[in-house]
Parts: C-alpha cells; structure tokens; sequence
C-alpha cells in the first residue's frame, strides 16, 4: 500500500473510532506503521474532538476518496466501511453528543 493510501485509510479508520489493533486488521498493515502513521497525524490526539467533529473530518475525507477518474483512492480497502464515527468510551463529551 502507497504511503498516501495508507495514511487515507488510517486516518479515516482512526477518526471513526477503531483501536490502532483494528485499523490494522483492517489496512494489512503492521500495528507499528499504523502507530507510526497515527503519531504524525493532526489526528493523533482524537479524543480532543467531539464525535460530531470527527464525523465531518470522515465526510470530509470520503468527499475526496475517489480520484479524477472515479476510482477509490484507498483501492477499495473501505468498500464496506459505513462512513460512520464511534463513541469513545474515554471521553464524555463523544458519548454524550452520541445520546
């Protein structure tokens, strides 16, 4: 996988609330280069971000996800990902916009 699909996927996993295990699982990638990319990401610190602002970062991520000629920039990696972010158990402002 491309750096820059890579990172894509990562990102948009991340902010959807997956453990770095899980964007893992899901990427093929190792756990390493997931922390590796997550640690230089604006998005390390995640739960700085309420669940509605991390749900228009993803839409805002899937509004770019298709190139010029259509294809999915993350080569359908997140074909059956449903777009949609998760509470974070650890911060109460998250769960509580998710109420």
């Amino acid at each position: 996988m491309h750096t820059e699909q890579a990172a894509y996927c990562v990102y948009v996993l991340w902010l959807s609330g997956y453990s770095k295990r899980t964007v893992a699982e899901r990427t093929g990638l190792s756990e390493s280069r997931v922390r590796g990319i997550i640690s230089r990401s604006p998005w390390r610190r995640r739960a700085d971000f309420t669940l509605v602002e991390r749900q228009h970062l993803v839409e805002d991520y899937r509004a770019v996800r298709l190139d010029g000629c259509g294809r999915p920039i993350d080569d359908g990696v997140l074909d059956s990902f449903d777009w949609q972010c998760l509470a974070l158990d650890n911060d109460f402002r998250t769960n509580r916009l998710a109420a």
